[in-house]
This record gives C-alpha cells, sequence and structure tokens, in this order.
C-alpha cells in the first residue's frame, strides 16, 4: 500500500512541478555558472545496497574545493528544494516520500 502510494503521489508531484523544475534550472544556471544542473548522491538503501539520489546543484561552479554555495543553492538549501529531483527516485522506488526529507 505504502509503494502504491508513494509511486501515485510522487508521479503526481513530478508532473505538477515540471514547469517549477524549469524555473530552478535556469536560476542555476544563471546564478551558479558552468557546471551540470543536477547533480548524483550515493545512498543506502534501508534494506541494504546503495542508489544514487538526484539532486539539484547548489555550488556555484560545480564541485571543487574552493566552492561555495550560490544564492540559488542556499535558498534551495533552505528550502528543500535541492531534493525535488528525488522525486525520480520515489517514483523508481529507491526511496519513499517520507524518505525524500531526511538528510
Amino acid at each position: 500500500m505504502k509503494r502504491a502510494t508513494d509511486l501515485i503521489l510522487g508521479t503526481v508531484l513530478l508532473l505538477l512541478l515540471l514547469p517549477l523544475f524549469g524555473a530552478i534550472a535556469a536560476a542555476i544556471k544563471l546564478a551558479g555558472g558552468p557546471g551540470p544542473i543536477l547533480c548524483q548522491q550515493e545512498r543506502v538503501r534501508s534494506g541494504g545496497g546503495t542508489f544514487r539520489m538526484w539532486r539539484f546543484r547548489c555550488l556555484a561552479g560545480g564541485v571543487t574545493e574552493q566552492t561555495h554555495p550560490s544564492s540559488v543553492g542556499r535558498w534551495l538549501r533552505r528550502s528543500n528544494g535541492d531534493r525535488l529531483p528525488a522525486l525520480v527516485n520515489v517514483v523508481r522506488g529507491d526511496i519513499g516520500l517520507d524518505e525524500l526529507t531526511a538528510p
């Protein structure tokens, strides 16, 4: 039942938020300079094994030793908006909606 709820709500949220994804992607590109819009973080599944969780990039200029959050990145982190692309992971079954905001 939980998986069905995650799949249905995750899919609906993903489709409804697609315009917001485009706006965030444009803001990241304008404020953050070169580098990808999305990044992946390796996470451990509760039952064992790993998966790659999608996130919006928050660091200016990509990931290096001298990076810092862009203004858009700071806002995304405070609002947990950087985790919105993880809805793809919810639909795929990697995580549940309740795990979306877990650190």
